[in-house]
């Protein structure tokens, strides 16, 4: 690295014609997240009389880390340096998603690594940042197939079925249900861009399985007889699940039980109506709502702001995945296509899952609300993934204007 780059690379300014629009509403959400926080955690002021200052701190240490990181990543990103380096990366979080089985939190759950750094504990999550290393790995590894070539099945898809079978297996032993759909999901749709005439079929198959796990899940999670079944086929096993449906079925069930945050996020959609009943004046996040700082955030949001709390944040959302969606539409490099529109799904389905789930519209998985919810490992893994977007989103512009 000449003093050239380097001085550009410390220079701490985005990219030439990166999308502005993107950056603003992504902006918009870290502000208002970290506002929304402040406000959520001062129901432990009784106890911490810091409370929001130290929230103040941690967000602050958050945005300045991913931040960091976005510029860094916007400048130095490349396809070259991405095939070089992914491999180290796709192993690199395999060691570290295994380490987080020698570790337990208090709801028995083995999928962070706890970390004290100067007085500060905090947990790291390593399968967060697996979604956007598995993104950028299929992006490199299919879209670097030339069609000049005469493949096999297996020579194609022997590795990558590989990696993909350990990660999944891995996240199942962790019961992190939402993040594997948030794979799925994302890994799918970035197969749907393949081209490569071997892999014609395969795509179709990526399109038939997708109309078929879609129809299968709204038969098992909105029908009594679907779940009826489901507890058929697991003969008891895997009750996280079901009970989770059940309770998306109908809250009221088992009001005291599983159903219990549910029924308290609704009242609290309920309590704040379009305005909201003001800023710090949510009653619900005293002590109703177990995870109000982190999965179940949207409720005390709605119920302090309103619809139009939520409104601001649906907006900031749909700017980003529909400019993500769009550049993936113009560029005909395809592995920058593939890694835009796995992207902008890593967005969409956070999206989904998160508000569906509070709203028991869908069973819920525990999914954050990106850039809102309280998490180190996925606000840095949203802001890796900006920084990614912006790099060949930069690249793009400047190849449109040298033209």
């Amino acid at each position: 690295m000449d003093q050239r780059e380097l001085r550009r690379l410390l220079n701490f300014k985005m990219p030439s014609k990166y999308d502005k629009i993107i950056h603003f509403a992504m902006l918009i959400l870290i502000l208002f997240g970290t506002i929304m926080l402040m406000s959520v955690n001062t129901k432990d002021a009784a106890t911490d009389t810091y409370v929001v200052v130290k929230t103040v701190i941690r967000q602050l240490a958050f945005f300045i880390a991913g931040y960091a990181g976005l510029l860094v990543i916007s400048k130095i990103f490349t396809l070259q340096r991405a095939r070089k380096y992914i491999t180290f990366f796709v192993v690199g979080c395999i060691a570290l998603i295994l380490s987080c089985f020698f570790f337990e939190n208090d709801y028995g759950i083995q999928a962070w690594i706890p970390v004290n750094l100067f007085g500060l504990n905090f947990t790291i999550q390593p399968s967060e940042f697996s979604k956007i290393i598995l993104i950028v790995y299929i992006a490199v590894y299919f879209g670097s197939i030339s069609s000049r070539i005469k493949y096999t099945p297996s020579d194609i898809f022997t590795v990558p079925m590989m990696v993909l079978g350990i990660y999944m297996v891995l996240i199942l032993l962790q019961d992190d249900f939402g993040t594997l759909a948030i794979l799925c999901f994302s890994i799918a749709m970035m197969c749907l861009l393949l081209n490569h005439p071997i892999l014609e079929k395969f795509r179709l198959s990526v399109q038939t399985t997708c109309i078929i796990v879609i129809v299968l899940a709204c038969f098992f999670s909105f029908s009594p007889l679907g779940l009826g079944i489901l507890e058929t086929v697991t003969h008891g096993r895997g009750m996280k699940i079901i009970e989770r449906v059940q309770a998306a079925q109908n809250p009221f069930a088992d009001s005291l039980n599983v159903g219990y945050q549910l029924i308290q996020g609704l009242i609290a959609f309920f309590n704040g109506g379009w305005f909201g009943v003001g800023l710090g004046n949510s009653t619900r996040k005293y002590g109703y709502l177990p995870t109000s700082s982190t999965d179940s955030i949207l409720p005390i949001v709605v119920e302090e702001t309103g619809v139009l709390g939520f409104m601001l944040i649906a907006v900031c959302y749909f700017v980003i995945i529909y400019r993500l969606f769009s550049y993936a539409r113009k560029i005909t490099n395809l592995p920058s296509k593939m890694i835009l529109v796995g992207i902008g799904s890593y967005f969409f389905i956070h999206f989904l899952l998160n508000v569906g789930g509070v709203t028991a519209l869908i069973p819920f998985t525990g999914v954050p609300l990106l850039f809102i919810s309280n998490g180190g490992s996925s606000f840095l893994t949203a802001m890796i993934s900006l920084g990614i977007a912006q790099s060949i989103i930069s690249n793009y512009n400047r190849e449109i204007a040298n033209k």
